[in-house]
């Protein structure tokens, strides 16, 4: 979720926004952490993860967006300066 949050838009007030969805990962391929893929390697692959056997970060393929994923939840939230200081440090 910390990586997330460094994704997340932010607007005027410092508030950031987060889409919290379900997703149906189907037959799932592994990409490399920071690929720019955005197509399956072979149609019979449904949705990236980093690790197969144990998934952290999820890569949903853009043909499968209206059927695999489900929104959820709109989550709003502010982070305090001295959190938000050490993420900008981190990255």
């Amino acid at each position: 979720m910390c990586f997330s949050v460094g994704l997340c838009d932010v607007d005027e007030k410092g508030v950031q926004y987060m889409l919290l969805c379900r997703m149906i990962l189907g037959n799932m391929e592994a990409v490399e952490p920071g690929s720019r893929e955005s197509f399956p390697s072979s149609e019979i692959y449904d949705s990236g993860v980093d690790d197969c056997s144990n998934p952290k970060c999820f890569v949903m393929w853009p043909s499968h967006l209206s059927t695999h994923i489900r929104l959820e939840y709109l989550v709003s939230f502010k982070l305090v300066s001295k959190v938000r200081r050490k993420m900008i440090t981190k990255s």
